[in-house]
């Protein structure tokens, strides 16, 4: 079972006899009351007043944000949008992967529970975010753009940062869980690293090397803690005292 927050996992490890190995970490910002001007006020001066350029700057090209349910997206669209993002990244799937991924969801109600923010110039679509509503969180899980359209225009950000800050304070949100790229920007602009881990369990006559997962995790640990000091969540206290606990 992959990218579960590290607490989730260790408890589902308990249960199933399993074993919780991290594999990675996701952006995560607790909403403030007063959306992006709360998120703002709270940021260093630099950080402040380069959102502000960015927000600037996007509306400066004339782009603007509609909300809409995921499930009035349209698929051709969107998976043409994700698809030119991931494949700047080295993800080799095509559209039609990404179309039956939305098909799939669309037929296992999972888009019901999902919004999507949408940028547009001149009435047509640049790009688009697609989010799920859990809980008290609201996770990021899709991004694409029209990378045809050199707009400069932060549209990422925007779309995946400032516009869903604002978004989730009015609809009493707490948390806003920004997937597991672009950490470095993502903590510039306020928000905090959660680890993210897998719960395995072999099955027939196969068995866990204990003692590689426990080196595998203190490894991530200190790799997280050098790269990102002042910036970890709670959650990596956990995964320290864990360390420390079974040596």
């Amino acid at each position: 079972m992959p990218y579960m927050p590290y607490q989730a996992a260790v408890e589902f490890a308990e249960v199933i006899g399993g074993a919780v190995v991290l594999h990675s970490a996701e952006a995560s910002l607790d909403v403030p009351g007063t959306g992006l001007a709360g998120m703002m006020a709270r940021s260093r001066a630099h950080d402040r007043n380069q959102s502000k350029s960015e927000v600037a700057a996007f509306r400066r090209t004339g782009g603007k944000i509609e909300w809409i349910p995921a499930e009035q997206l349209d698929d051709l669209v969107a998976a043409d949008f994700v698809t030119q993002n991931r494949s700047r990244y080295g993800n080799a799937e095509d559209r039609d992967w990404m179309e039956k991924i939305l098909a799939g969801q669309r037929k296992a109600g999972v888009s019901h529970f999902g919004v999507a923010a949408v940028s547009k110039r001149n009435n047509e679509p640049t790009g688009m975010a697609v989010f799920y509503g859990f809980g008290a969180a609201l996770h990021l899980r899709y991004f694409g753009a029209d990378y045809n359209l050199d707009l400069n225009d932060y549209r990422y950000f925007v779309l995946c940062y400032y516009e869903p800050v604002e978004y989730a304070a009015a609809r009493g949100f707490k948390t806003l869980r920004l997937s597991t790229s672009a950490l470095r920007a993502k903590v510039n602009r306020g928000a905090k690293i959660e680890p993210q881990a897998i719960v395995v369990k072999c099955v027939s006559e196969l068995h866990i090397c204990r003692s590689e997962i426990k080196r595998h995790n203190r490894c991530m640990l200190r790799q997280y803690q050098d790269q990102f000091p002042g910036h970890l969540g709670r959650d990596w206290e956990l995964v320290e005292s864990h360390q420390d606990q079974t040596g």
